[in-house]
């Protein structure tokens, strides 16, 4: 579930009932981290890493063309590790009323880590989907202070090394 609302929303308890209830049933939910420039992602985001969210609610940044995290881009924090970062800045998209231009945010960037979970979860049905969110989380291109950290996370999301074979091949 791609859950771009971030602030747009106030916690309320249907809400968190919901997304208790989806991560119980092995859903994935990726939420916007927000565009406030804060430490810490806001609501929806902000449950990652809560015991409540079973490991499954990833928080995701956004960065720029040349991977820095965005100015207006909620960094980490606190759920650092169940974070990603994304292109968030200029991003091809729809306008309202019809056409195409680039737009701006978290919630651009959070689909980025939703189709890829998609795409994990098709190409290999077998993997759960603790294991397709560690595979995201353990993949990603290591930016900022190396290793997780409370700015990028654990990375910017980094699909082909997520499909790549892991260890050994036998001949």
């Amino acid at each position: 579930i791609n859950v771009s609302l971030s602030s747009l929303i106030a916690s309320n308890a249907k809400l968190q009932q919901a997304i208790v209830d989806a991560v119980n049933a092995g859903i994935i939910i990726v939420a916007a981290a927000g565009n406030s420039s804060l430490a810490n992602p806001e609501y929806i985001a902000a449950y990652a890493g809560q015991a409540a969210a079973n490991g499954l609610l990833l928080a995701v940044g956004a960065t720029d063309s040349s991977n820095v995290i965005a100015g207006f881009s909620n960094q980490a924090g606190v759920t650092a590790n169940y974070y990603l970062v994304a292109p968030g800045v200029s991003v091809n998209t729809t306008k309202v009323g019809g056409g195409y231009g680039t737009s701006d945010g978290t919630s651009f960037a959070a689909p980025y880590v939703s189709g890829a979970a998609a795409v994990l979860l098709q190409m290999f049905p077998s993997l759960t989907a603790q294991q397709v969110v560690q595979l995201l989380l353990t993949r990603a291109t290591d930016l900022g202070t190396a290793g997780v950290d409370a700015v990028y996370g654990h990375g910017l999301l980094n699909l082909a090394a997520a499909i790549a074979p892991a260890g050994a091949t036998y001949m």
